[in-house]
């Protein structure tokens, strides 16, 4: 008999340059597409280390983010915050 798969501890979405009016919709989109497509419970990694610049519009994004990972029962971690 096989063991399973192990799950992920977390899903990573590695953002770069500029997090602004110009690029935070992309940065929701791809965030919920990894919940989307994750394990139930498996939380987002959010790595922030290549980010130049983080305006409220990119903020907001990850304020967005959070809220789409508790409904869907997970969280949003932050990694190398500037």
């Amino acid at each position: 008999m096989t063991a399973p798969p192990e799950q992920p501890s977390a899903a990573m979405l590695r953002l770069s340059g500029d997090i602004d009016l110009a690029t935070a919709d992309d940065v929701v989109t791809r965030g919920e597409n990894l919940l989307t497509h994750s394990a139930p419970g498996v939380p987002l990694m959010v790595d922030l280390g290549a980010v130049t610049f983080l305006d409220s519009s990119g903020l907001s994004a990850l304020v967005r983010l959070r809220r789409a990972a508790e409904a869907q029962g997970s969280q949003v971690l932050l990694r190398d915050v500037p």
